[in-house]
């Protein structure tokens, strides 16, 4: 299990503005769907509480230099997530299943970048962590986790939590949680 902690800083207000809000979707359906780990997910996470809008973008908005803060060698896909309040992403491990198809002999990770300061309301939980609104996270605060780590995000406040997730290739001599 690898769980990092990090800062970054970039330019958080560009980074939302490319964002679109156009796709709204249901996590709910694909986590049934798709989980590896036998998670039975109760009948109250239906689709009108699981909504996010995910939007993909090149990977070249990640400099050199990020990538190395983040302890990763090589970015593989680089997306932000808008989360409208009353919303929630239930428990779930990430299992790189497309970024596995590309590399598939690779230690792949996913950095989960906030874009703006924490809110009320605002939460994420990480294995045995709790991020929640009691000011704990600022924008550029990154949370680094593999597929062996449980984390789930919601939104039980009154604006909308913007994060970017990166996805990548874990360097060597990481020192983690």
């Amino acid at each position: 299990m690898l769980l990092l902690r990090k800062h970054i800083d970039l330019d958080f207000d560009k980074i939302i503005s490319m964002h679109k809000l156009v796709n709204d979707e249901s996590c709910i359906d694909n986590l049934r769907k798709n989980q590896t780990h036998n998670v039975e997910y109760p009948k109250t996470y239906i689709q009108h509480n699981t909504l996010l809008s995910q939007n993909f973008h090149n990977t070249n908005i990640i400099n050199e230099s990020i990538l190395q803060q983040i302890s990763m060698k090589e970015i593989i896909s680089v997306s932000t997530i808008c989360q409208l309040p009353g919303n929630i992403i239930p428990p779930h491990k990430d299992t790189f299943y497309v970024e596995k198809l590309k590399r598939s002999d690779a230690n792949i990770i996913r950095a989960n970048v906030f874009l703006k300061d924490c809110k009320i309301g605002h939460s994420l939980h990480a294995q045995d962590y709790c991020i929640h609104d009691s000011g704990i996270w600022l924008a550029g605060d990154v949370w680094i986790w593999d597929n062996e780590v449980y984390h789930s995000s919601s939104n039980g406040g009154f604006e909308p939590k913007y994060t970017m997730q990166i996805t990548g290739i874990l360097a060597e001599d990481v020192e983690f949680l």
